[in-house]
């Protein structure tokens, strides 16, 4: 769940049901931006002027999806974007087994409009209003190279280069194996755009 301080309504991510924006501030009902499973749900109160940025990810046969929706201060819904990935595609940061194609999403605590995406690999990358195409420019971090990126947190008000993720080991069933591995970094930089 998250919350658009701005937009003043809520984004779900709901496993087999994807993601979903409130209809209005305070309202009850929910419309559907992403179908299928949906992993996570972040939002920028802090990049885009006077608006919510809402981010989701789900995934549907194999296939990872970003989604962006901008919801100005007045409730209105100003863009609704499936985001790309360049110089690889979303798709090729599905992990190799286990835990299906959920990819992980975060935004940076300290600057939201930096973002890290996990799965086959860390991944960082960043929006910004000028970014009317939907592209974003991943960049890998030097981090965990096998297994599945399952969580993240990027930025603190100390540190906003700091990077944390959790990664999980699959056997040959695809069950998850008794141990996993944290991955901390101090340095995870992103070019400005």
């Amino acid at each position: 769940v998250a919350y658009g301080a701005n937009a003043k309504m809520l984004m779900v991510a709901r496993q087999d049901n994807g993601m979903a924006v409130q209809s209005a501030s305070n309202g009850l009902t929910y419309t559907s931006i992403l179908g299928a499973d949906g992993h996570a749900a972040a939002v920028n109160d802090t990049t885009f002027p006077n608006s919510s940025a809402f981010y989701g990810s789900s995934s549907f046969e194999g296939k990872p999806k970003i989604q962006r929706v901008i919801v100005n201060n007045q409730g209105t819904v100003v863009s609704n974007l499936q985001m790309t990935c360049s110089p690889i595609s979303c798709d090729s940061l599905v992990p190799t087994s286990g835990s299906g194609n959920a990819i992980s999403f975060v935004l940076n605590r300290a600057n939201q409009s930096l973002i890290a995406i996990g799965g086959q690999g860390v991944y960082i990358t960043q929006d910004s209003p000028a970014n009317v195409s939907g592209e974003l420019t991943l960049t890998p971090v030097a981090g965990p190279t096998t297994g599945n990126v399952s969580a993240l947190a990027y930025g603190t008000p100390n540190n906003p280069n700091a990077l944390l993720a959790g990664v999980a080991f699959f056997n040959a069933n695809d069950t998850v194996q008794n141990s996993g591995q944290l991955w901390f970094s101090s340095q995870c930089r992103q070019r400005r755009i």
